[in-house]
């Protein structure tokens, strides 16, 4: 293979996971690690050519950008917070999301279970699948504390980071 571009990798990672197709996770987990490599070489660089008032700046900055890295060395990274947040959830599974009823955000339950599974909104939240709806205004922040509760409750050994 030729050099790749970061953001044409990013790209094939995003592609390949929404595919209806199984793709091997060994190409998943190949690509991930590509991007990881490419994104700290050229962290690096950028560091080296920094004085110490942007290096102080650098540090200081809010990190927006909501990732997560699998246990298995692959990327969960989409170009929006909220899609990267749902592709975790959905990672980890809906069954095993069922089971969780006690998360609370603001005073309202994070997931609300339909046993009917006949409703289809909910003000405020967003349907999973039906039966199975998730609180929706979310900040960044707030979503990271949820993925590593989840992580913690789950056993997923999740890396969950934000940029």
């Amino acid at each position: 293979m030729s050099d790749q571009r970061l953001k044409d990798l990013k790209t094939t990672l995003r592609v390949l996971g929404k595919l209806d197709t199984e793709v091997p996770k060994e190409i998943l987990i190949e690509i991930s690690q590509k991007i990881l490599s490419k994104e700290a070489a050229r962290e690096e660089r950028r560091m080296k050519r920094m004085s110490e008032e942007e290096l102080v700046r650098h540090e200081k900055r809010t990190r927006r950008i909501l990732r997560v890295n699998t246990f298995d060395g692959r990327i969960l990274q989409e170009k929006t917070n909220e899609a990267t947040f749902l592709l975790a959830l959905q990672e980890a599974g809906m069954d095993q999301l069922e089971a969780i009823d006690h998360l609370i955000l603001r005073h309202n339950p994070l997931f609300i279970h339909d046993s009917s599974g006949k409703r289809k909104r909910i003000s405020n939240y967003r349907m999973l699948r039906p039966g199975l709806f998730i609180f929706k205004k979310t900040k960044t922040e707030e979503k990271v504390r949820i993925l590593k509760q989840l992580d913690s409750q789950l056993q997923m050994n999740w890396d969950i980071q934000l940029l």
